[in-house]
C-alpha cells in the first residue's frame, strides 16, 4: 500500500457518509423495535473488539471505526525470542469499514499507520498491513452463528519489522448471543500465518476470542465490557494472548477507551485504545 493509497480510502469513505441522513444513531438495544437487526442492537460494535462477533449488518449498512492504539513491550511476529526487536507501538487506525452485504453476507476492511519504538533500532514508522475479511451468517435463531475467512496482506515492509511480507489466513466460526441487558460472542478457528524469515515455511495457530458486555442500569449510555482472545499451539513463539476491559460511551457517536494486558510472555506487556464508531443505516 503506498503513500497515496490511505488518502484516497479515507476520501471513498468521507463520500459513503456524506449523504443526507448518512450520520444515523448508534442506538441502545432497550430503545430499538423487536423487529430491529441483531447486528444494530449489538454494543459493543465489532469495531471495538478482537473477538469476531456473529451479527452481520443489513444491506446497505455501513459501519467506520478508527482511533489510537498503544502496547508496551510487543515483540514483532516470529521474533519473540529476540529481545533487540522488543518494542513499542503505537498504531493509528484510519479505516476498519464493515459493509453489509445483504442475505447475511458483510465485507471489513482495515487498514492504518504504525510507529515503532525498538529498543536497539529506534523509531520507524509505516503503515500496517491491510486486512481483508468477508463473514457470513447462518439462518439459525438458537444462536448466532457465521463463518469467515480474513486474509492480512502483505503491503507492509518487512525491512524494519513493520510486517512479515506474508499473507495470513484465518478461517474460524463465531458464535453469539445478546439480549437487552448483556450479550456475549466469541470465535475459534484456524490461523495460517507465514514465516518472515524462512521461506515456505508456516505457522499453524488456533486462533480465539470471547467476549461479554452489559449496559449500566443507571445510565444506558455507559457499555462496560470484557474479552480474551489470541493464539494457541504456535510453533514459532507467536502464541500471542490478551485480556482487556473497557467501556462504551454515548450513543450517537459512540466512543470506547479500553486497556489491555498480556497474558503471555510473548505477549506486549500493557497496552490502551481509545476508538470512535459512525454508523449510516441501510434500507433493511
Amino acid at each position: 500500500m503506498g503513500r497515496g493509497t490511505l488518502p484516497v480510502l479515507l476520501g471513498l469513505v468521507v463520500g459513503l457518509f456524506a449523504g443526507p441522513g448518512a450520520l444515523a444513531a448508534a442506538t441502545d438495544a432497550d430503545d430499538a423495535p423487536d423487529s430491529a437487526p441483531a447486528a444494530m442492537q449489538v454494543d459493543p460494535c465489532q469495531g471495538f473488539l478482537k473477538t469476531h462477533l456473529p451479527w452481520s449488518l443489513p444491506r446497505g449498512s455501513l459501519e467506520l471505526v478508527s482511533g489510537l492504539a498503544f502496547r508496551h513491550d510487543a515483540s514483532p511476529p516470529f521474533l519473540a525470542d529476540e529481545p533487540g526487536f522488543v518494542r513499542d507501538e503505537w498504531r493509528g487506525t484510519f479505516v476498519d469499514l464493515l459493509a453489509g452485504l445483504g442475505a447475511g453476507s458483510e465485507v471489513r476492511l482495515e487498514a492504518g499507520v504504525q510507529l515503532i519504538d525498538e529498543r536497539h533500532e529506534g523509531m520507524t514508522h509505516g503503515v500496517e498491513d491491510a486486512r481483508l475479511t468477508y463473514s457470513y451468517q447462518m439462518p439459525v435463531t438458537a444462536l448466532a452463528v457465521s463463518g469467515l475467512v480474513s486474509i492480512k496482506l502483505p503491503n507492509a515492509s518487512d525491512v524494519k519489522r513493520l510486517g512479515t511480507d506474508e499473507t495470513d489466513v484465518i478461517l474460524a466460526a463465531s458464535l453469539g448471543w445478546v439480549s437487552r441487558r448483556w450479550g456475549w460472542g466469541g470465535h475459534l478457528g484456524l490461523g495460517i500465518l507465514g514465516h518472515p524469515v524462512q521461506p515456505g515455511t508456516q505457522d499453524d495457530v488456533v486462533v480465539f476470542g470471547l467476549a461479554a458486555w452489559m449496559r449500566g442500569a443507571s445510565d444506558r449510555r455507559i457499555s462496560p465490557f470484557g474479552e480474551i482472545e489470541g493464539h494457541v499451539a504456535s510453533r514459532f513463539g507467536n502464541d500471542v494472548r490478551n485480556a482487556a476491559v473497557g467501556v462504551m460511551v454515548g450513543r450517537h457517536v459512540p466512543f470506547v477507551f479500553s486497556v489491555r494486558y498480556g497474558l503471555t510472555s510473548v505477549s506486549p506487556d500493557r497496552g490502551a485504545e481509545v476508538r470512535v464508531r459512525l454508523l449510516r443505516r441501510g434500507a433493511d
